[in-house]
Protein backbone atom coordinates (compact mmCIF):
# COMPACT_ATOMS: atom_id res chain seq x y z
CA UNK A 1 0.00 0.00 0.00
CA UNK A 2 1.02 3.51 -0.31
CA UNK A 3 -1.07 6.65 1.66
CA UNK A 4 -2.89 3.46 3.05
CA UNK A 5 -4.42 2.92 -0.55
CA UNK A 6 -3.89 -0.38 -2.40
CA UNK A 7 -1.57 0.41 -5.33
CA UNK A 8 -2.39 0.11 -8.78
CA UNK A 9 0.10 -1.50 -10.46
CA UNK A 10 3.12 -4.23 -8.76
CA UNK A 11 5.64 -2.08 -9.19
CA UNK A 12 4.66 0.18 -6.28
CA UNK A 13 3.86 -3.22 -4.40
CA UNK A 14 7.37 -5.31 -5.50
CA UNK A 15 9.42 -1.83 -4.56
CA UNK A 16 7.79 -2.14 -0.78
CA UNK A 17 8.53 -5.58 -0.42
CA UNK A 18 11.84 -5.21 -1.42
CA UNK A 19 12.63 -2.82 1.26
CA UNK A 20 11.17 -4.65 3.83
CA UNK A 21 13.08 -7.98 3.03
CA UNK A 22 10.23 -10.27 1.20
CA UNK A 23 11.83 -10.08 -2.04
CA UNK A 24 11.34 -9.66 -5.44
CA UNK A 25 7.64 -10.85 -4.91
CA UNK A 26 4.10 -8.72 -5.75
CA UNK A 27 1.41 -8.94 -2.64
CA UNK A 28 0.46 -12.39 -3.92
CA UNK A 29 3.76 -13.01 -2.51
CA UNK A 30 5.33 -14.83 -6.06
CA UNK A 31 7.97 -13.72 -8.05
CA UNK A 32 7.18 -11.37 -10.49
CA UNK A 33 9.21 -11.50 -13.66
CA UNK A 34 6.48 -8.81 -15.71
CA UNK A 35 7.91 -5.64 -14.18
CA UNK A 36 11.37 -5.40 -15.21
CA UNK A 37 13.46 -3.83 -11.89
CA UNK A 38 14.62 -0.39 -13.53
CA UNK A 39 11.25 1.46 -12.32
CA UNK A 40 10.73 -0.84 -9.12
CA UNK A 41 14.22 0.28 -7.94
CA UNK A 42 13.15 3.50 -8.77
CA UNK A 43 10.34 3.69 -6.51
CA UNK A 44 12.64 1.53 -4.08
CA UNK A 45 14.72 4.72 -3.71
CA UNK A 46 12.10 6.82 -3.27
CA UNK A 47 10.54 4.86 -0.35
CA UNK A 48 13.66 4.09 1.44
CA UNK A 49 14.54 8.28 1.15
CA UNK A 50 11.21 9.97 1.88
CA UNK A 51 8.92 7.23 2.70
CA UNK A 52 6.04 5.78 1.39
CA UNK A 53 3.85 8.59 0.73
CA UNK A 54 2.07 9.31 -3.00
CA UNK A 55 2.77 13.01 -2.87
CA UNK A 56 6.64 12.30 -2.73
CA UNK A 57 6.99 10.14 -5.90
CA UNK A 58 4.06 12.61 -7.93
CA UNK A 59 7.39 15.50 -6.87
CA UNK A 60 9.77 13.57 -7.81
CA UNK A 61 8.20 12.47 -11.08
CA UNK A 62 7.19 15.99 -11.70
CA UNK A 63 10.73 16.96 -11.63
CA UNK A 64 11.71 14.47 -14.10
CA UNK A 65 8.87 15.29 -16.48
CA UNK A 66 10.77 19.34 -16.02
CA UNK A 67 13.87 17.40 -16.96
CA UNK A 68 12.18 15.69 -20.13
CA UNK A 69 10.44 19.31 -21.42
CA UNK A 70 14.25 20.43 -20.68
CA UNK A 71 15.72 17.99 -23.00
CA UNK A 72 12.66 17.89 -25.98
CA UNK A 73 13.92 21.98 -25.95
CA UNK A 74 17.84 20.71 -26.52
CA UNK A 75 17.28 17.83 -28.83
CA UNK A 76 14.91 19.55 -30.93
CA UNK A 77 17.72 22.58 -30.94
CA UNK A 78 20.22 20.34 -32.48
CA UNK A 79 17.75 19.50 -35.15
CA UNK A 80 16.14 23.25 -35.94
CA UNK A 81 18.18 26.49 -36.63
CA UNK A 82 16.37 28.74 -34.10
CA UNK A 83 13.91 28.69 -30.68
CA UNK A 84 11.05 28.80 -31.47
CA UNK A 85 10.67 25.19 -32.81
CA UNK A 86 12.40 23.69 -30.14
CA UNK A 87 10.26 25.81 -27.15
CA UNK A 88 6.82 25.00 -28.97
CA UNK A 89 7.95 21.16 -28.88
CA UNK A 90 8.86 21.17 -25.58
CA UNK A 91 5.29 23.16 -24.62
CA UNK A 92 3.35 20.79 -26.16
CA UNK A 93 4.71 17.69 -24.16
CA UNK A 94 4.54 19.91 -20.60
CA UNK A 95 0.86 20.92 -21.93
CA UNK A 96 0.09 17.03 -23.25
CA UNK A 97 -2.86 15.71 -20.91
CA UNK A 98 -1.67 12.36 -21.04
CA UNK A 99 1.93 12.62 -19.76
CA UNK A 100 0.21 14.80 -16.97
CA UNK A 101 -2.01 12.45 -15.53
CA UNK A 102 1.02 9.61 -15.68
CA UNK A 103 3.10 11.79 -13.79
CA UNK A 104 0.36 11.82 -10.77
CA UNK A 105 0.47 7.79 -10.59
CA UNK A 106 2.47 4.90 -9.97
CA UNK A 107 3.21 4.10 -13.90
CA UNK A 108 7.02 3.87 -15.30
CA UNK A 109 5.98 6.06 -18.41
CA UNK A 110 7.74 9.38 -16.83
CA UNK A 111 11.10 7.36 -15.68
CA UNK A 112 10.84 5.70 -19.33
CA UNK A 113 10.75 9.02 -21.35
CA UNK A 114 13.22 10.89 -19.39
CA UNK A 115 15.49 7.92 -19.78
CA UNK A 116 14.87 7.51 -23.70
CA UNK A 117 15.18 11.16 -23.85
CA UNK A 118 18.45 11.17 -22.33
CA UNK A 119 19.63 8.96 -24.46
CA UNK A 120 18.82 10.48 -27.53
CA UNK A 121 20.54 13.76 -26.81
CA UNK A 122 23.87 11.95 -26.07
CA UNK A 123 22.94 9.36 -29.57
CA UNK A 124 22.80 12.86 -31.26
CA UNK A 125 26.11 14.30 -29.75
CA UNK A 126 28.19 10.95 -30.09
CA UNK A 127 28.25 11.52 -33.58
CA UNK A 128 30.52 14.72 -33.03
CA UNK A 129 32.10 13.33 -29.38
CA UNK A 130 31.98 9.31 -29.43
CA UNK A 131 32.83 9.77 -25.92
CA UNK A 132 29.10 10.04 -25.68
CA UNK A 133 28.32 7.09 -26.87
CA UNK A 134 28.59 5.31 -23.51
CA UNK A 135 26.34 7.02 -21.78
CA UNK A 136 23.40 6.72 -24.37
CA UNK A 137 24.12 3.14 -23.62
CA UNK A 138 23.90 3.55 -20.03
CA UNK A 139 20.42 5.27 -20.54
CA UNK A 140 19.05 3.12 -23.41
CA UNK A 141 19.91 -0.17 -20.99
CA UNK A 142 18.01 1.44 -18.16
CA UNK A 143 15.08 2.00 -20.61
CA UNK A 144 15.51 -1.41 -21.75
CA UNK A 145 15.36 -2.85 -17.50
CA UNK A 146 12.40 -0.53 -17.26
CA UNK A 147 10.27 -1.65 -20.44
CA UNK A 148 11.46 -4.74 -22.62
CA UNK A 149 10.15 -3.38 -25.84
CA UNK A 150 13.37 -1.22 -26.49
CA UNK A 151 15.42 -4.17 -26.27
CA UNK A 152 16.70 -5.09 -29.70
CA UNK A 153 16.81 -0.89 -30.54
CA UNK A 154 20.66 -1.53 -30.36
CA UNK A 155 20.78 -2.77 -33.15
CA UNK A 156 19.42 0.18 -35.18
CA UNK A 157 21.55 1.86 -33.20
CA UNK A 158 24.69 -0.03 -34.25
CA UNK A 159 23.00 0.01 -37.88
CA UNK A 160 23.06 3.95 -37.56
CA UNK A 161 26.42 4.54 -36.30
CA UNK A 162 27.91 2.19 -39.34
CA UNK A 163 26.11 4.11 -41.96
CA UNK A 164 26.93 7.43 -40.64
CA UNK A 165 30.55 7.13 -39.38
CA UNK A 166 31.49 4.34 -41.46
CA UNK A 167 35.00 3.19 -41.11
CA UNK A 168 34.67 5.93 -37.22
CA UNK A 169 32.36 3.85 -36.30
CA UNK A 170 33.55 0.91 -34.47
CA UNK A 171 34.74 3.06 -31.11
CA UNK A 172 31.58 4.62 -30.71
CA UNK A 173 29.87 1.26 -30.89
CA UNK A 174 31.94 -0.29 -28.56
CA UNK A 175 31.44 2.55 -25.73
CA UNK A 176 27.52 2.34 -26.52
CA UNK A 177 28.11 -1.25 -25.96
CA UNK A 178 30.05 -1.68 -22.94
CA UNK A 179 27.14 0.75 -21.75
CA UNK A 180 24.09 -1.28 -22.52
CA UNK A 181 25.29 -4.90 -22.61
CA UNK A 182 26.02 -5.30 -19.06
CA UNK A 183 23.28 -4.24 -17.87
CA UNK A 184 20.33 -6.02 -19.50
CA UNK A 185 22.48 -8.92 -18.92
CA UNK A 186 22.00 -8.77 -15.75
CA UNK A 187 18.32 -9.87 -15.65
CA UNK A 188 19.43 -12.60 -18.52
CA UNK A 189 21.81 -13.67 -15.41
CA UNK A 190 18.92 -13.10 -12.59
CA UNK A 191 16.38 -15.04 -14.10
CA UNK A 192 18.39 -17.93 -15.56
CA UNK A 193 19.73 -18.36 -11.55
CA UNK A 194 15.79 -18.26 -10.38
CA UNK A 195 14.79 -21.00 -12.89
CA UNK A 196 16.68 -22.22 -15.03
CA UNK A 197 15.44 -20.82 -18.17
CA UNK A 198 16.53 -17.69 -20.59
CA UNK A 199 14.05 -15.04 -20.75
CA UNK A 200 14.11 -11.19 -20.31
CA UNK A 201 10.72 -10.82 -18.88
CA UNK A 202 7.17 -12.32 -19.07
CA UNK A 203 3.95 -10.50 -20.33
CA UNK A 204 5.57 -10.17 -24.00
CA UNK A 205 4.13 -13.35 -25.03
CA UNK A 206 0.44 -12.17 -23.66
CA UNK A 207 0.77 -9.31 -25.55
CA UNK A 208 1.86 -10.84 -28.57
CA UNK A 209 -1.16 -13.28 -28.56
CA UNK A 210 -3.12 -10.31 -28.35
CA UNK A 211 -1.92 -8.47 -30.46
CA UNK A 212 -3.05 -11.29 -33.55
CA UNK A 213 -6.81 -12.12 -32.06
CA UNK A 214 -7.70 -8.12 -31.07
CA UNK A 215 -10.77 -6.89 -33.14
CA UNK A 216 -10.66 -3.45 -33.29
CA UNK A 217 -13.67 -3.38 -34.87
CA UNK A 218 -15.58 -3.45 -31.97
CA UNK A 219 -15.87 -1.92 -28.73
CA UNK A 220 -12.17 -1.59 -27.12
CA UNK A 221 -13.31 -2.03 -23.63
CA UNK A 222 -15.74 -4.51 -24.53
CA UNK A 223 -12.70 -6.61 -26.67
CA UNK A 224 -10.45 -6.14 -23.81
CA UNK A 225 -12.55 -7.92 -21.21
CA UNK A 226 -12.68 -10.81 -24.16
CA UNK A 227 -9.07 -11.25 -24.31
CA UNK A 228 -8.10 -11.18 -21.16
CA UNK A 229 -11.30 -14.35 -20.37
CA UNK A 230 -10.06 -16.36 -23.31
CA UNK A 231 -6.33 -16.09 -22.10
CA UNK A 232 -7.53 -16.62 -18.29
CA UNK A 233 -9.81 -19.95 -19.17
CA UNK A 234 -6.67 -21.31 -20.95
CA UNK A 235 -4.57 -21.02 -17.97
CA UNK A 236 -4.24 -21.36 -14.13
CA UNK A 237 -5.01 -18.10 -12.19
CA UNK A 238 -0.79 -18.34 -11.34
CA UNK A 239 0.46 -17.56 -15.20
CA UNK A 240 3.89 -18.96 -15.44
CA UNK A 241 6.53 -18.50 -17.40
CA UNK A 242 5.82 -21.40 -19.37
CA UNK A 243 2.28 -20.30 -20.15
CA UNK A 244 3.34 -16.85 -21.41
CA UNK A 245 6.33 -18.81 -23.78
CA UNK A 246 2.97 -21.19 -25.13
CA UNK A 247 1.54 -17.79 -25.84
CA UNK A 248 4.53 -16.44 -27.52
CA UNK A 249 5.30 -19.60 -29.82
CA UNK A 250 1.29 -19.73 -30.75
CA UNK A 251 1.39 -15.57 -31.43
CA UNK A 252 4.08 -15.87 -33.79
CA UNK A 253 2.51 -19.41 -35.49
CA UNK A 254 -0.50 -17.16 -36.49
CA UNK A 255 1.78 -14.17 -37.54
CA UNK A 256 3.52 -16.33 -40.12
CA UNK A 257 0.58 -17.67 -41.40
CA UNK A 258 -0.96 -14.34 -42.28
CA UNK A 259 1.64 -12.07 -41.80
CA UNK A 260 -0.73 -9.02 -43.88
CA UNK A 261 -3.47 -9.61 -41.28
CA UNK A 262 -1.02 -9.14 -38.54
CA UNK A 263 0.71 -5.59 -40.00
CA UNK A 264 -3.22 -4.27 -40.39
CA UNK A 265 -3.95 -5.03 -37.09
CA UNK A 266 -0.38 -3.39 -35.69
CA UNK A 267 -1.65 -0.35 -37.58
CA UNK A 268 -4.53 -0.08 -36.44
CA UNK A 269 -3.08 -0.62 -32.91
CA UNK A 270 -0.52 2.27 -33.56
CA UNK A 271 -3.45 4.84 -35.10
CA UNK A 272 -5.75 4.56 -32.14
CA UNK A 273 -3.12 4.58 -29.58
CA UNK A 274 -2.26 8.09 -31.24
CA UNK A 275 -5.58 9.61 -31.24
Amino acid sequence: MIDGKPAVDPYSSIARNILVGRGYVDDTGRINYARLPGYVFFLSLIYKLWGFELWKVQVIQSLLDTGSCFLIFRIALSIFPNRAPALGAALLYAVYFKVISLVAQLFAEPFYIFLLLGFLWFFLISFRKPYASFPAGVLLGIAALTRAVILLFPLVVCGLYVRKLRTRSLNTMVLFLVGFLPLVTTIYLRNYAWTGRIFFSTGGGEFLYTGTRFDYGINFFDEQQRMIQEIKKGFSPQYSIEDDAWLRSKAIDIIFKNPGAYLKRAGLQIGRAHV
